[in-house]
């Protein structure tokens, strides 16, 4: 199983746990989902799929086989073949937000924004209550998949996830503020200042605290920019309420909680 992706983020969204009945009920496929569903809760994807292949070899036309298939392989980070099995559960049933959200992850993962774009929107046309909730749960997700691959170091891993989330929802400020912290670790100093303004100019509840302003600082002033660094760092402190500013500046804490879904 690949560390970084959720089971409990994409089991839920992508197999439709509890969802629709066969059109000719049989209680062999019937078996073969629930150990599908079984071994790939276990983290045994491979012979997740292959109870899932056994089942729509039965049952070619039930749709959501496909999506219970494509949810094992994108736990693989197969996403090539996640799309494959989504785009044929559309052709079968295309009236399932969620399904569309699961293919929009999809096509992020495979640099297809446009796409993953045009299915987010037919998301919330079809669940114009959720649709929007979808669609965070998928961005949350990468934010805390970008987090965890920072923390282990791997921050140039971290900048991809966020770029797909930037590429999605463009004024997410929170994806910036992440960007930025990362580029801030490898030193690049120069993008983290262009993200952080991008992560400051969109102010939102993460910086409730200064966290932008404070790494803002600390890039600033590797770059030489005192007075900016100086500023962003008075800036903290006010948000912090601690009325004047440390120089140089605190190390970052560390990164504030994803937005909620």
């Amino acid at each position: 199983m690949k560390s970084h992706l959720s089971v409990l983020l994409v089991l839920p969204v992508l197999a439709l746990l509890g969802g629709a009945s066969l059109c000719h009920a049989q209680t062999d496929v019937m078996a073969l989902l629930k150990a599908g569903e079984a071994n790939a809760r276990a983290g045994q994807f491979n012979a997740a799929i292959e109870d899932y292949s056994r089942a729509i070899a039965a049952a070619p036309g039930y749709w959501a086989a496909y999506v219970r298939r494509a949810a094992a392989k994108s736990l693989k980070e197969d996403w090539k073949g996640a799309l494959e099995d989504l785009d044929k559960a559309i052709s079968l049933k295309a009236d399932r937000a969620e399904v569309f959200g699961a293919r929009a992850f999809a096509h992020l993962h495979l640099g297809n924004h446009d796409a993953a774009r045009a299915d987010f929107a037919t998301v919330e046309r079809l669940d114009p209550v959720n649709g929007r909730n979808i669609m965070m749960r998928f961005a949350q997700e990468l934010i805390t998949r970008a987090r965890t691959k920072s923390q282990e170091g791997n921050n140039a891993g971290a900048i991809k996830d966020l770029d797909m989330i930037i590429a999605l929802a463009p004024e997410l400020g929170v994806a910036y503020h992440e960007r930025g912290a990362a580029k801030g670790a490898l030193r690049q100093f120069k993008e983290a200042v262009a993200d952080l303004d991008l992560a400051i100019k969109f102010d939102t509840w993460h910086n409730a605290q200064g966290d932008s302003h404070r790494l803002r600082a600390a890039a600033r002033r590797v770059l030489g920019d005192t007075a900016g660094a100086d500023a962003d760092d008075a800036e903290a402190a006010k948000r912090r309420g601690e009325g004047s500013a440390s120089t140089p500046a605190p190390a970052p804490a560390p990164p504030p909680q994803a937005p909620p879904p």
